[in-house]
């Protein structure tokens, strides 16, 4: 099972952060179309992440069909981004592990002039973050699940976590619910936007089976 966190947490927590890497999923909720530009996207038959779930798949994890569709790109990476007129949305990222640890360093740097660093424990946890991103642990690509599993340490999670699910921004009143899982050498993430999210067992459990089918649909 994934390990959930569901503690209240500011939107753009280290946790989401660090573990995203790449999706900002932390943003997302409040400023989705930022994380997207379609014009300098791939082709939508050309994005592995467009292939990572089928329309089916989406339509139960949103609990309702969505019908556009948008090949872009988050942090340097493919992604692709399934959506409706009432605000619901799903975000996917299907990457080699490798390629995603080479982008970890430059999203990582951004969040150390955000006010989300004013706190002296995130701080703490930033500098654990880049020490571990200057280590020669990131020389070697294979390892780069090792990174991830890592840095879900350094937020507190069991050593060895390989799957996350976040409540963003809190169990409270979420409205966005985030998953990643780094493991036989590929990373996947799945963001799930709602206006009616209640953060339950069921969406969670939904969440995590779309993780699932992706992840597995990367490594092929």
């Amino acid at each position: 099972m994934p390990h959930i966190d569901g503690a209240r947490t500011p939107l753009v927590a280290i946790a989401a952060m660090v573990a995203l890497a790449l999706t900002l999923a932390g943003c997302s909720v409040d400023n989705a179309d930022a994380l997207d530009d379609p014009s300098s996207g791939p082709a939508t038959s050309a994005n592995p992440a467009c292939a990572a779930l089928t329309g089916e798949e989406v339509a139960m994890l949103a609990g309702t069909p969505l019908s556009s569709l948008t090949p872009s790109r988050a942090g340097g990476l493919s992604t692709c981004r399934w959506g409706s007129g009432d605000g619901a949305s799903v975000q996917v990222i299907s990457a080699s592990a490798g390629t995603w640890l080479r982008k970890v360093p430059a999203v990582v740097g951004q969040l150390q002039g955000s006010e989300l660093l004013q706190d002296p424990a995130n701080r703490r946890k930033m500098d654990r973050a880049m020490k571990l991103l200057d280590s020669d642990i990131t020389a070697n690509q294979h390892r780069a699940c090792e990174v991830f599993s890592l840095m879900q340490e350094i937020q507190g999670k069991p050593a060895g976590t390989s799957r996350i699910v976040n409540l963003l921004p809190d169990g409270n009143d979420p409205r966005a619910i985030s998953g990643q899982r780094c493991d036989t050498d590929r990373y996947t993430s799945v963001v799930l936007i709602a206006p009616d999210l209640s953060g339950s067992r069921a969406e969670v459990r939904r969440l995590s089976g779309a993780l699932r089918a992706a992840h597995q649909r990367g490594i092929g």
